[in-house]
């Protein structure tokens, strides 16, 4: 459909829904005519024209008696909400003429304060916001068709838009949506895409615009994540593969993908290949959180502990189908049997030099767990905080057992460290830390000095180590006070602990200071009292069971008071002697 138009010379057009009906208008201005005497002097008259959409493609002009002499040629004409008052405003800026003839530069803004227009309210914002990654860089967003305020404009398409995309929420440097005055850049397609993305997470929004040029809010933020990367293999746990009394392998194995996780739902691959035997297929037991894989093989007859071994992975993917190519990596076998831990009588867990051990108090576990214990590589693992003290150790349950009911206590003894021979070590500064996927997470404990020990209670099993670091300690007054376990034997030959670990927290203005633990029996007689030095965070200390003369008290309740300024804590423990040495 064809619809002809008055001609005009040197004219500017503009485009706008200026009276809110959902249809475009149309602005246009220019010479009526292309006349000039000899003396270069204008016959004719810039003029100014208004042309309203009937609905049905068709326009009509609209007589606006203040356009009659503001008629500009040679320049431009546009539409904008100027006074922000919900309707179109017009400005005509450029060539005009003067009453006998002269062409001046000319600049007029017309104000819609009267009811030429109609006013304009802002559309809603767009909903049905969605993300449909590509197998590449690239993501599609979609969106639905933005629902106007105004009755009657609703008739698609009607709205243009605008998106914003970024890496961070609220930001705007993939595709700003900072746009000038006029319709969205996206125009009337409710989608777009966006193509050579980097891998990571992006946050993106959209605004409709109408054709009044009134402009929705953003919609709610949403995100997708760009990942063309596969998982990898962090690492064994451990550097070696152990061997239980049952000649089982026990294999772990951290995998690592930071963005969209393993898919632990896929088939994962692992074999075995042992000098001289066929391949090993490992049976997978569980994932544990964090993407660490648990599984188990039997040793093949005549195989020898010590002997290399190589661990082959495949078929791992990540939840957005990368798929880690085949990865193989040596270790060897060493023997290490589990312990088992009764529900109901806990257990003692201790290496073979004896510089590590943890103590499971009675009914850390709502069932009989077995624990294995295997000293890693420290070059096998991230690295820490600070300088290490070749202390490190996985505690592997062969269940899944989650967080302890009844914190667990771990001591290290640190004095066979060659940096402990040299004096490199000031005790104070000694932590323990946990492995938290490839994040050492600061635990605590506070090092005696004197037997070169350091304890700690532990709510989860997995991977510690000891460094000469402080840590990030989180700021907090005099914490509840733990001890653990609550009940001990001093001496013990028969699976009792034979201390208490006194465990609790202080707040930075206090750390270097001392605290006072007093031990009172049940008389309120002081049986025991110490001031170790404290530091910000988590503090440790081992209580013995002994009196201030240096014998073992004697059976029975006793109170634990800590008190760090004017704050305040207590406990009671409980020594049962007769599990003592004769």
């Amino acid at each position: 459909m064809k619809q002809a138009f008055p001609g005009l010379w040197k004219a500017s057009l503009a485009v706008g829904d200026v009276d809110n009906d959902g249809k475009v208008d149309i602005l246009v201005s220019g010479y009526n005519d292309h006349v000039v005497d000899t003396g270069g002097n204008h016959l004719e008259t810039p003029t100014l024209r208004l042309y309203v959409n009937d609905g049905t493609g068709r326009f009509a002009e609209k007589s606006v008696a203040l356009f009659s002499d503001y008629g500009v040629a040679l320049g431009a004409v546009r539409f904008a909400d100027v006074d922000g008052d919900g309707d179109l405003d017009a400005i005509a800026a450029g060539e005009g003429v003067t009453a006998d003839g002269k062409a001046v530069p000319k600049s007029t803004l017309f104000a819609n304060t009267n009811a030429y227009f109609v006013a304009n309210r802002r559309p809603n914002a767009p909903t049905g916001l969605a993300a449909t990654v590509g197998t590449a860089d690239s993501v599609r967003l979609s969106w639905n068709e933005a629902i106007d305020a105004d009755p009657g404009t609703n008739k698609t398409p009607f709205h243009t838009y605008a998106l914003r995309a970024g890496t961070f929420p609220g930001r705007g440097n993939i595709r700003s949506g900072a746009e000038p005055v006029g319709r969205g850049t996206i125009g009337y397609m409710t989608h777009a895409t966006i193509r050579g993305l980097a891998d990571g997470v992006y946050y993106w929004s959209v605004q409709a615009v109408d054709n009044g040029l009134a402009r929705s809010e953003w919609a709610p933020e949403q995100s997708f994540v760009i990942d063309t990367k596969p998982p990898r293999v962090a690492r064994l746990r451990g550097d070696t593969l152990s061997v239980g009394l049952d000649r089982v392998i026990n294999v772990a194995i951290d995998f690592d993908d930071a963005l969209t996780g393993v898919d632990t739902l896929s088939t994962i691959d692992v074999t075995l290949s042992l000098v001289g035997q066929p391949s090993v297929q490992v049976t997978k037991l569980r994932w544990d959180p964090g993407d660490v894989w648990f599984g188990q093989a039997s040793i093949p007859t005549g195989s020898f502990l010590f002997e290399p071994v190589r661990v082959r992975v495949r078929n791992v993917r990540d939840i957005r189908g990368n798929v880690l190519a085949d990865t193989t990596f040596a270790t060897r076998l060493v023997f290490t049997a589990a312990q088992r831990i009764a529900r109901e009588e806990g257990g003692t867990i201790t290496n073979s030099a004896g510089t590590i051990s943890l103590y499971v108090p009675p009914r850390s576990f709502d069932r009989e767990v077995g624990i294995s214990l295997a000293q890693p590589d420290s070059a096998s693992l991230p690295a820490g905080p600070g300088p290490g003290l070749s202390l490190a150790v996985e505690f592997t349950p062969d269940v899944a057992v989650g967080t302890l009911a009844v914190p667990a206590v771990l001591t290290m003894k640190y004095g066979a460290s060659p940096r402990v021979a040299r004096g490199a070590v000031v005790a104070s500064n000694l932590h323990i830390f946990r492995l938290d996927g490839s994040t050492w997470t600061y635990i605590g404990g506070l090092a005696d000095d004197a037997t070169k020990t350091i304890s700690v209670p532990v709510n989860h099993l997995g991977t510690y180590a000891l460094f000469e670091a402080s840590g990030n300690v989180t700021d907090a007054t005099l914490g509840d006070l733990a001890c653990t376990p609550r009940v001990f034997s001093p001496g013990t030959t028969q699976g009792y602990s034979d201390k208490t670990v006194i465990a609790f927290t202080v707040s930075t203005a206090d750390a270097g200071n001392s605290a006072t633990i007093s031990i009172f029996n049940t008389a309120g007689r002081l049986v025991r009292e110490m001031a170790p030095s404290i530091v910000a965070g988590a503090n440790s200390i081992a209580w013995n069971g002994t009196d201030d003369g240096g014998s073992i008290a004697p059976s029975g309740m006793y109170i634990v008071a800590v008190k760090v300024g004017g704050v305040e804590k207590r406990q009671t423990v409980v020594i049962l002697n007769k599990y003592a040495r004769p």
